[in-house]
């Protein structure tokens, strides 16, 4: 029988926050959307991992007729955040974006990168090819490992949407084609995709408790 039982709150324990150790190595093993160990400096509190999955392929494309720039709606759940991090995606490897040695991410509101162009990023892609050679794959490596934090105000109530729009290195715009006809179905070899792992605030129960989920 696995009881997973998790201390919750312990007396004297360090809960200086750690982005690294949190991110790294502060999850289980199972990978079941769990609290993870108490983060942060506030022993009311523990710290949920999530995951949110968008793609151009969902977008209003009479608002957004180009894969290169979308907005998409987020699910209920995307609240109380603390820290926001591109984990996964795909992007296609067409025209000339095969030639560029990276890109540029930026996220409405979310841009905490300083660009020495005078510009803010939410991240800068590193691509890697994949089998096929017809899309592009990033992982936490190609951003190199940065989160946006919202620690500094406090955790986000609410997020509600993402807007994400891709530049080339020189600041010009990644177009992938239009498709605003909604007659025409939608050329999947044109999507992006991102997924994103988010970390939630939730309230600390105190002492220990049982997870029945991983009672078998």
């Amino acid at each position: 029988m696995n009881t997973k039982i998790h201390p919750m709150y312990k007396k004297g324990y360090d809960y200086s926050y750690d982005p690294k150790m949190t991110f790294e190595h502060n999850t289980y093993t199972n990978n079941i959307s769990q609290p993870a160990m108490v983060m942060g400096n506030n022993p009311e509190y523990d710290y949920e991992r999530r995951f949110i999955f968008t793609s151009s392929r969902y977008r209003d494309r009479t608002l957004y007729p180009d894969s290169g720039h979308f907005s998409i709606n987020l699910p209920d759940t995307a609240t109380d955040l603390v820290c926001l991090e591109l984990a996964a995606g795909t992007i296609p490897a067409i025209g000339a974006i095969q030639a560029a040695p990276y890109l540029f991410m930026q996220i409405e509101d979310l841009n905490h990168i300083k660009g020495s162009n005078g510009q803010d990023y939410f991240g800068i892609l590193t691509l890697h090819t994949s089998n096929n050679n017809t899309f592009y794959h990033l992982d936490k490596s190609s951003t190199n490992k940065m989160p946006y934090q919202f620690n500094n105000a406090g955790p986000k109530r609410y997020l509600k949407s993402l807007t994400i729009s891709l530049y080339y290195p020189d600041g010009s715009p990644v177009l992938f084609g239009d498709e605003s006809d909604l007659l025409t179905p939608i050329d999947e070899g044109k999507q992006t995709s991102f997924t994103f792992e988010i970390r939630s605030r939730i309230p600390c129960k105190k002492g220990f408790y049982i997870d029945s989920r991983n009672v078998y």
